[in-house]
């Protein structure tokens, strides 16, 4: 049908032709450009953020090595660790107290009830407390002097104060005693 018109209409569609397939043809790479421009612009924002925070971390850890808190830093982890030694060789030392502590348990009369048991280690001596109630004082007296005259030495110097003899029955008490170990 194209044949049939005349020789410059056949140019002029051509050339309406061309131009309508070349816009067309830019109109699908702008849409098929623009959303990579898109991301592009996106992911250099994200750089450009990430390269500004980068810079401030490293003039921050420039200014904390000019300033000296590093030195610091370390000083405090050497003292740590050096408190971490000393406490892992006092925790070597440390003996049993629960053998003790049974052997107290197995050794109170029937008539006495222990409501705590303390112990304290000290630089020369270890001591446990025993509180409790008696029926009687003389179940304390008894008590008292099984501790300080027992076979085995585990327990010297046994001290009830004197203020526990006061009431007849139903007597609280505390007895302090110094502890040792037994040689294995």
């Amino acid at each position: 049908m194209i044949n049939l018109l005349p020789y410059s209409h056949r140019i002029q569609l051509k050339s309406l032709y061309k131009k309508r397939l070349i816009v067309v043809g830019l109109f699908f790479f702008a849409i098929s450009i623009l959303p990579l421009l898109f991301v592009l612009g996106f992911l250099s924002y994200f750089e450009y953020i990430n390269v500004n925070y980068l810079n401030k971390q490293y003039s921050s850890l420039v200014n904390i090595q000019e300033s000296g808190e590093v030195k610091n830093l370390l000083d405090n982890v050497k003292s740590i660790n050096n408190k971490i030694d000393f406490l892992k060789k006092d925790i070597v030392s440390i003996k049993p107290v629960t053998s003790n502590i049974e052997k107290v348990l197995l050794l109170k009369p029937d008539d006495i009830k222990i409501t705590a048991i303390d112990y304290a280690k000290t630089d020369k001596n270890n001591i446990i407390n025993i509180n409790g109630v008696s029926a009687t004082r003389d179940s304390i007296l008894k008590y008292s002097d099984v501790l300080n005259v027992n076979k085995s030495g585990f327990c010297k110097n046994v001290n009830v104060p004197v203020d526990t003899y006061t009431k007849k029955s139903n007597v609280p008490f505390t007895i302090t005693c110094d502890i040792t170990y037994e040689s294995k």
